[in-house]
């Protein structure tokens, strides 16, 4: 007993509080961290959209498909579906290919547009061929799939796997 209001007392201390009010001051401190996450995710999101226009430039057209490819650094997984969502809007038709490592994990993402999913590209499909790469596994639907992996530095070899495919495939 001695020990956990020993341990109480200190952490009491560290969060500047008195033992009584030790949960209400986790919670707020709890509720404030997610605040400032959700507010640095926004931050990262506009700085993204800033650079989409050079993203884009640096497509590449294989067999008649625009094919978006980056490396975006230390964005989860849901920033990188948001990005492939604003840059589905901004190409109009694209393959879309976006990897970040975070954490010593690779999170790589996949996204076809409509009209390429009606011609048979399936980002699913694609994903599972290029998600070894990348020491991981994934999947999805035909218009979005998403990977993880445990080697980020293999994203270069990805996205040439990536081009590949779509060079045999259309």
């Amino acid at each position: 007993i001695k020990e956990e209001e020993g341990l109480l007392e200190a952490i009491g201390v560290k969060l500047n509080t008195t033992r009584p009010n030790l949960l209400k001051t986790l919670e707020n401190n709890l509720t404030r961290i997610k605040m400032l996450e959700k507010s640095i995710n926004q931050q990262k999101l506009s700085s993204a959209k800033g650079s989409l226009e050079d993203i884009i430039k640096q497509a590449e057209v294989i067999n008649g498909v625009k094919l978006i490819m980056a490396r975006l650094e230390n964005l989860d997984m849901d920033l990188l579906r948001k990005n492939v969502d604003m840059l589905k809007a901004e190409t109009g038709s694209a393959v879309i290919a976006l990897g970040s490592g975070k954490d010593n994990k690779a999170f790589l993402v996949i996204g076809v547009t409509a009209d390429l999913c009606a011609k048979g590209l399936d980002a699913g499909g694609l994903i599972r061929q290029v998600a070894e790469t990348i020491g991981g596994s994934g999947g999805g639907r035909g218009d979005f799939a998403q990977a993880g992996g445990i080697h980020p530095e293999n994203f270069a070899l990805a996205f040439d796997k990536l081009k590949d495919i779509i060079r045999s495939s259309v």
